[in-house]
């Protein structure tokens, strides 16, 4: 039995519009760097507990932000990483 469910035509018009769209994604997501299966596989994986430690470790560094050396890298965190979780 045959299950033909989606039938698609695209027009120039929309397949110009597409590859439009998609250049403005690459455009936006430069910042992202590609992993290898083997780094990819030996990155931690962080959970719901992993995040909520890991938001109220850098809001108490924000509040005491002597407690760690500047070059420890929590501005960098503060101002993206956190909010690329979001």
């Amino acid at each position: 039995m045959s299950q033909n469910l989606i039938s698609l035509t695209l027009n120039n018009d929309q397949i110009a519009a597409i590859d439009q769209t998609i250049g403005q994604l690459e455009g936006q997501l430069q910042g992202l760097v590609s992993l290898s299966l083997e780094a990819r596989r030996a990155v931690s994986k962080m959970g719901p507990k992993s995040e909520a430690f890991c938001r109220q470790t850098i809001n108490a560094l924000r509040l005491y932000p002597e407690v760690v050396p500047p070059s420890t890298g929590v501005v960098g965190a503060q101002s993206w990483d956190i909010a690329a979780l979001s």
